[in-house]
């Protein structure tokens, strides 16, 4: 990690805007990193997924209730090998025939018993949690976002506070060693204070593994490219912020209750549930649909007539050929022959053969096995379960916005405390850094004087940032969190 990334959020945090190196890195603000979430967050491309469905599934059923048939056409082209009875011959024939048959089929429910209708209403409802459940979802993502973010900058404070205090344990080596050289101290003096710079140099190397690790978990959160360069910056901290703002944990839980996008979800999916009943219900009434249709077909064996049979009269004759007279004629008897046949064409046929039907279903359920009492039941289950949820979520709202205005109230608390640690702790730094550079004080309580000092700046920035993130989680807690939201003005 860039030793520059480590010092940027806290010199952005003072005002101060530094000269980036060559080096391609990416600068990413706040607001950035807020949007690169929304944008990136698997949870919440997941809810807009969910979110997408419910609508998809609320199109799907005011399709069903509306007064439109459901129409299908059918294409049932067929050959036939085999044998066939040749009634001319009187013998079995091998045969080849092809046929298609064509149809329209539309079919309408008059009456379904309500069940279209409390499907749209419960398809409805879900859209509407679905809907809530992203908007709690985009809350939770700013959250996290954020509170990343302030991560990164406080372990930025500390490492700029543990490289003043490097820094300073450096000058006072430099000045103690003066001193030895000088016969002023004893060399035991020295020694303790190369082991305070070492301690100082450590505790800095500590402080910026905090910052690698503080940045992975933010690059993660944003779904960045984990194998780019780059630098988080924030803007000054507005003093206001810092002010403690007067909190009600009435008027908060109050407004949880009626903002929580998440108990909003919760109530329209209780309502859903019970749709659901009604749904289940329907199973009881009759139902009634109208149906009709239209065809027609094609056959190679249908044949028409092309020419009659001709009457033609044939001679009666004795086995050796000789006519038989009847009075003197020749006698004959008459005989048809064969008329001559073609199939029909293909379109004489379709115009032929046409076809339709036209009925009125009306189906009345007398015993169905009790699936319909059972379907009520599981569904009004469903009910107490979604009712039991709420409480839950009730009682789990509650424990957040009581804990938040706790820590809220806490942290501004300490970030007071802590400003007044400071300023004593300078102050005696000052002092012990008089006496001994006049001799009357010693090394070891000049290095504890320091060693609060930095400590209580460790504390004051914590608590900084502290009071920050506890005012963000009391938006959150009652559900008022602008992913628009400034976190620092």
């Amino acid at each position: 990690m860039p030793r520059s990334f480590r010092v940027l959020a806290v010199l952005c945090l003072a005002g101060i805007t530094p000269a980036l190196p060559a080096a391609a890195q990416r600068v990413i603000t706040f607001d950035e990193a807020i949007r690169l979430g929304l944008d990136q967050s698997p949870d919440l491309r997941d809810a807009r997924l969910g979110d997408e469905a419910a609508s998809l599934n609320v199109a799907s059923a005011r399709a069903d209730v509306l007064p439109l048939p459901f129409v299908s056409a059918s294409v049932t082209p067929s050959q036939r090998y085999g044998l066939a009875f040749d009634q001319t011959t009187g013998q079995l024939t091998s045969q080849t025939s092809e046929s298609v048959n064509l149809g329209l089929n539309a079919t309408v429910d008059l009456f379904d018993g309500f069940r279209d209708r409390r499907l749209l209403d419960q398809a409805r409802l879900q859209r509407q949690a679905a809907t809530f459940s992203l908007e709690r979802t985009r809350q939770q993502v700013v959250f996290d976002v954020a509170s990343r973010f302030l991560q990164v900058l406080l372990d930025g404070e500390i490492v700029r506070i543990r490289e003043e205090n490097l820094e300073a344990q450096r000058q006072l080596l430099d000045q103690i060693d003066a001193l030895v050289e000088e016969g002023v101290r004893a060399r035991a003096d020295l020694f303790s204070q190369q082991a305070a710079v070492a301690q100082a140099e450590l505790a800095l190397l500590q402080a910026q593994q905090a910052v690698d690790l503080a940045t992975t978990q933010l690059v993660e959160v944003l779904q960045l490219d984990p194998f780019g360069d780059y630098v988080f910056a924030a803007p000054p901290v507005d003093p206001a912020r810092l002010e403690e703002e007067p909190v009600s944990l009435d008027a908060l839980l109050r407004a949880a209750y009626d903002r929580r996008p998440d108990l909003r979800a919760q109530e329209q999916q209780i309502e859903a549930a019970r749709a659901g009943v009604g749904v289940a219900r329907s199973g009881r009434l009759p139902t009634v649909s109208l149906s009709g249709g239209i065809g027609t077909g094609y056959s190679s064996l249908q044949q028409q007539l092309v020419s009659g049979g001709e009457t033609i009269f044939l001679p009666v004759t004795t086995a050796s050929g000789e006519p038989i007279l009847v009075d003197g004629q020749p006698f004959s008897f008459p005989s048809q022959t064969d008329p001559v046949l073609e199939t029909t064409p293909i379109f004489n046929q379709f115009a032929d053969n046409r076809g339709g039907s036209i009925g009125l279903s009306i189906s009345i359920p007398i015993f169905d096995r009790f699936q319909t009492r059972r379907q009520v039941q599981q569904a009004e289950i469903e009910v107490r379960r979604a009712e039991i949820q709420e409480d839950r979520l009730r009682q789990r709202i509650a424990t957040e916005v009581r804990q938040a205005v706790i820590d809220y109230r806490n942290a501004a608390k300490q970030l007071d405390v802590t400003e007044a640690q400071v300023a004593a702790a300078e102050a005696a730094v000052q002092a012990e850094q008089d006496r001994f550079e006049l001799g009357a004080g010693t090394l070891v309580a000049l290095e504890q004087a320091r060693a609060r000092l930095v400590e209580a700046e460790a504390a004051r920035a914590q608590a900084t940032y502290e009071l920050l993130f506890r005012r963000a989680l009391i938006d959150l807690a009652q559900g008022t969190l602008d992913p628009a939201f400034d976190l620092f003005e």
